[in-house]
């Protein structure tokens, strides 16, 4: 994306020499700004990360150079360029932390052959992404955290960085982020996880399988937190789950669980009409398949009736402006009506 300068234009210094500045003058910042060396290694980064977005993404009349682009990839791999500026993440100003979003964004992008060099570098030193995922941890700083959360976004647009988080204690480690007081750090947080879990289906299917019995109380406990945004988004990503195609075998293990009916039915009934309308989707995936648990026909059989005449009324203000809606409602009618009496 072509973007502004801040310092106005200047004749941009060679790769190297950026990445060996910025690495130098991070080693010069402490925590007094108005310390004079340290003000000064403040401006350095400042001006040299500029010149580095330059390079990497442009300006609105001149493209990125490929050939500079790919040599400072391979400068800041040589150098630990992302690592220093990561570790010194804290110490810069608003602007310049944006900045370093931006750059460790478009290095992850550029790509030689088939490779992604700086995935690649990830890969080798995942502490790094590890550390990124610790900024939404108790203590985190919303303005740290949208900048490393960013940063995780790119790494899990690569399949082998999301599948190293996926299959490490960060899974988990998300529904307790998530959980936070703090509003701003909670919404990002469930960005870069919803992202971790539909971006590569198959993967993820995988890992959902591996850790179902993990995964899934704590996604129940998230949606039926106090925390309407939290509740309302958890849902609508369990009913994303459940009917995305790749995740089959998935669904078919979550639907055989009385109690996460019990909860579906529940939420149908919520206080909330949004919240109501997406548990609509995730209790429709219970009436689908035939192989249904003995405990889960049960309550469908002892509640059909009453489910019948529930969605007779079930928003129907949306009817005529949601056509899918209308549709799925009258499938969902049609498949209660299907199911046999309760035997007494």
């Amino acid at each position: 994306m072509p973007m502004q300068l801040r310092f106005g234009r200047a004749k941009l210094k060679a790769p190297a020499e950026l990445v060996s500045r910025i690495n130098g003058a991070l080693t010069n910042l402490t925590a007094d700004r108005n310390d004079r060396v340290s003000e000064k290694a403040m401006d350095d980064v400042s001006r040299f990360l500029e010149q580095i977005k330059v390079i990497v993404l442009g300006l609105e009349d001149q493209p990125p150079n490929k050939e500079q682009a790919l040599l400072l990839v391979q400068e800041a791999i040589q150098h630990d360029l992302v690592k220093n500026l990561l570790v010194y993440l804290k110490q810069l100003e608003f602007e310049t932390r944006k900045d370093v979003g931006l750059v460790v964004g478009a290095l992850l992008r550029i790509k030689t052959q088939s490779v992604y060099p700086m995935a690649d570098y990830f890969r080798r030193n995942v502490a790094l992404i590890y550390s990124l995922v610790d900024t939404y941890g108790e203590g985190g700083e919303p303005h740290i955290c949208l900048v490393s959360g960013g940063i995780l976004r790119d790494c899990i647009k690569h399949e082998k960085l999301a599948k190293v988080i996926a299959e490490s204690t960060c899974l988990l480690q998300f529904f307790d982020d998530i959980g936070g007081v703090k509003f701003e750090i909670a919404a990002d947080a469930f960005a870069t996880f919803r992202e971790l879990i539909v971006r590569h289906r198959r993967m993820i299917s995988q890992v959902l399988l591996n850790r179902f019995d993990e995964f899934f109380p704590k996604l129940n406990a998230l949606i039926q937190t106090d925390n309407f945004f939290i509740k309302r988004q958890t849902l609508k990503l369990l009913a994303e789950i459940l009917l995305v195609p790749e995740n089959v075998d998935v669904t078919a293990k979550y639907v055989q669980d009385v109690q996460n009916l019990i909860m579906c039915m529940n939420l149908l009934r919520d206080k909330y009409d949004s919240i109501q309308y997406e548990a609509f989707h995730a209790f429709k995936v219970f009436l689908i398949g035939e192989d249904k648990a003995p405990e889960v026909l049960s309550i469908l059989q002892t509640n059909k009736h009453k489910l019948i005449r529930f969605f007779e009324n079930f928003h129907n203000e949306k009817d005529e402006v949601d056509e899918d809606f209308k549709d799925e409602k009258a499938y969902v009618r049609e498949l209660i009506t299907k199911l046999p009496d309760s035997v007494v």
